[in-house]
């Protein structure tokens, strides 16, 4: 049932998109944005890709932070020498950019606030402690898990090269393995180098 609640809304999503994103082709269009995000879910790179003046998709994958999920709770932690892998696609509706265009504020890298539905999929340690007879570490306990998760974030640029990215909320998280499942608080912040800035670096 959960997953099929998300698979719809995915869809969902996907449609209006391509219905806005065909109506929308002012010169405030999203920009997109190549990146490497350094941040509380891991390091990573990511690509936001613009359908419109106010829709884009977020798609981001690297190393970091995995999910222990079991019995109503969950728990989130990662190791430098221990790292998950993780994967994770967010559509972002820009709710803001109008009224920042008419205020004279700054609009570059696609600074605004918005609304969000992330999807993420996140794997065990790459390098468990109990394969190499080392104590068990909390690594030992990630498992594959899937989260699903509506927020409310803001995006601004540092500079002509870093943008601060954060977002709070509320999701539902999964155990692949073992179908535990629990709701939880969704909070991420991070910053993001562009490796485009001199192409974007207007309003």
């Amino acid at each position: 049932m959960f997953m099929k609640i998300t698979y719809v809304t995915f869809c969902f999503l996907l449609c209006v998109t391509s219905v806005v994103a065909q109506k929308n082709q002012g010169q405030n269009r999203i920009q997109n944005l190549s990146k490497l995000e350094i941040g509380f879910q891991g390091i990573g790179y990511g690509y936001e890709t613009g359908l419109g003046n106010n829709l884009a998709i977020d798609f981001t994958g690297g190393l970091g932070g995995g999910y222990y999920v079991y019995d109503n709770e969950v728990t989130h932690g990662w190791n430098l020498l221990q790292p998950a892998v993780y994967f994770s696609v967010n559509p972002k509706l820009y709710y803001n950019r109008k009224r920042r265009i008419e205020k004279g504020q700054n609009t570059n890298f696609n600074s605004g606030n918005y609304f969000g539905l992330m999807m993420r999929f996140t794997t065990p340690a790459l390098f468990p402690s109990n394969s190499t007879g080392d104590l068990v570490t909390f690594a030992d306990s990630l498992r594959y898990s899937y989260l699903f998760n509506f927020h409310w974030g803001l995006q601004r640029p540092i500079g002509s090269k870093w943008l601060f990215n954060v977002h709070v909320g509320l999701g539902v998280a999964r155990d692949l393995e073992f179908s535990y499942q629990a709701i939880y608080p969704a909070l991420d912040l991070k910053f993001c180098y562009l490796f485009n800035h001199r192409k974007l670096n207007h309003k």
